[in-house]
């Protein structure tokens, strides 16, 4: 009925936990509630900048995923996992600049995203697995897209890109062969 251990220092949480309240900080650490399968909502204070790796990992309930005006990082692995279906859309503040390799991967509910051209970075495998994602808009001024961002995304109907590549400038090179 316990969990095992949790990283952010506090041993024996309950898995039974449903609603955690932070009221201070400017960053959630790396695996801070990673595996809190029960938790539905995590509410965090307007001074989060970035969300660690694995923060929220395998939060399986999770209905919202609460990211801040003044967030700007979102860790490798942070979300992946939280297969909630309820958990049907993000919305990515205008602050915000990297999204982590399988950030969001394995979120099963989402149905839509619209990345910010303030991003400069979307991580390998970001939005992968998002079985249930029809959607998906990336802003002009977002520097690299990771490779496979959207693989087994199987319900994707619908995308919008500012190139066609991982980068403009790669895109925007002429091939040897022409």
């Amino acid at each position: 009925t316990y969990k095992i251990y949790y990283s952010g220092n506090a041993e024996y949480i309950p898995y039974s936990l449903k609603k955690i309240t932070i009221t201070g900080g400017t960053r959630i650490p790396s695996n801070a509630f990673e595996g809190f399968s029960g938790v539905t909502e995590i509410i965090v204070p307007e001074s989060i900048t970035s969300i660690g790796n694995s923060a929220f990992s395998s939060c399986s309930s999770m209905t919202s995923a609460n990211l801040t005006n003044k967030l700007v990082s979102i860790g490798d692995y942070a979300f992946i996992g939280c297969s909630s279906s309820k958990l049907s859309s993000v919305k990515f503040p205008s602050s915000l600049t990297s999204i982590g390799a399988y950030a969001f991967n394995g979120c099963a509910g989402l149905t839509s995203i619209e990345v910010p051209g303030t991003v400069k970075t979307i991580g390998n495998y970001a939005f992968g697995n998002c079985t249930s994602l029809k959607s998906a808009v990336i802003k002009d001024g977002v520097g690299s897209i990771g490779s496979y961002i959207f693989d087994l995304c199987t319900a994707l109907e619908e995308i919008t890109l500012p190139y066609a590549g991982s980068s403009l400038e790669s895109v925007n090179k002429a091939d040897s062969y022409e």
